[in-house]
């Protein structure tokens, strides 16, 4: 037990591990294992948790955003910034038309993209 009365549970694996074990616990004493579902990455210390609810397009905007978050707050001097941000911004538009149609507006700035990312990878290649 640490000084705050809470057991010190580190000896038994990381802390993402040991929160993960306790939340599942909690899942599954308060029989929410039916409604809930939870994914845990050990290595990069990613825990997820969603309802049986969310679909597979749900979680991939989600993911999507996760990486528009990384292009925006990437410097923008750092080489491979402009093709993260140009790429995530192609596919969040993809999956936010993923039940319609692309409109010819979102095939051009598409292709706008995608020179720019080409003009990036020349200018890497430079190096």
């Amino acid at each position: 037990m640490s000084n705050n009365n809470v057991p010190d549970n580190t000896a038994s694996g990381s802390d993402i591990e040991l929160i993960f074990n306790n939340i599942v616990q909690f899942i599954n004493e308060k029989e929410y294992n039916e409604k809930i579902q939870t994914r845990i990455n050990s290595d990069d210390e990613i825990l997820k948790i969603y309802s049986n609810n969310c679909s597979l397009l749900h979680r991939t905007k989600s993911a999507a955003s996760e990486i528009l978050d990384m292009s925006y707050s990437s410097a923008e001097h750092h080489p491979y910034w402009m093709l993260l941000y140009n790429a995530s911004e192609i596919v969040k538009s993809v999956l936010d038309a993923w039940d319609s149609e692309l409109s010819n507006d979102q095939i051009s700035e598409f292709n706008w993209r995608l020179e720019e990312m080409k003009s990036s990878l020349d200018r890497i290649s430079e190096y």
